[in-house]
């Protein structure tokens, strides 16, 4: 059993250390707590998005979206990721996106579980698809059409 005591860090109770590390510590963690890690808490800035997912006019069976500001053009704020099942997708509650400028990374599946193979959402039918949108700065639906899966698998990308 490994047992770790505290006063080597903190110093002994009386010890001169006992004082100089605990505060900032304590500082530190307070600051924390008020003004959170990473900015990613929800609501703040962010707007829901839906909409449908098409790849040469049909939907898309299964896949990720990744919404990503895109600073190259000017774009700011937190990224996030939206699943798509049945041609359809929705960002999570409280987790959308921060409008403007932004890229979108895509993954498809077939849509056809193998858990056997651990594949949850079926085969991949491509990743890495990559198109730049501006989205609105207010919820909204945005509808996202790709070109079919042979242009995209010739590498298609619209960057």
């Amino acid at each position: 059993m490994i047992r770790v005591d505290v006063r080597v860090f903190f110093g002994g109770a009386g010890t001169p250390a006992a004082g100089r590390l605990a505060v900032p510590v304590c500082l530190v963690a307070a600051a924390a707590l008020a003004f959170g890690f990473g900015c990613n808490r929800p609501g703040l800035g962010r707007h829901a998005l839906r909409g449908k997912v098409t790849i040469g006019g049909q939907p898309m069976p299964a896949g990720e979206i990744m919404f990503e500001p895109d600073a190259a053009r000017g774009g700011k704020g937190p990224g996030t990721i939206a699943f798509v099942k049945d041609g359809r997708y929705e960002t999570l509650p409280g987790r959308g996106h921060a409008g403007g400028p932004h890229v979108l990374r895509i993954k498809a599946f077939d849509g056809k579980p193998q858990p056997e193979k651990m594949l949850m959402y079926g085969e991949e039918l491509f990743h890495g698809y990559v198109m730049p949108a501006e989205l609105p700065r207010a919820s909204a639906t945005f509808d996202i059409t790709l070109p079919t899966l042979s242009e995209i698998k010739a590498g298609s990308s619209r960057r």
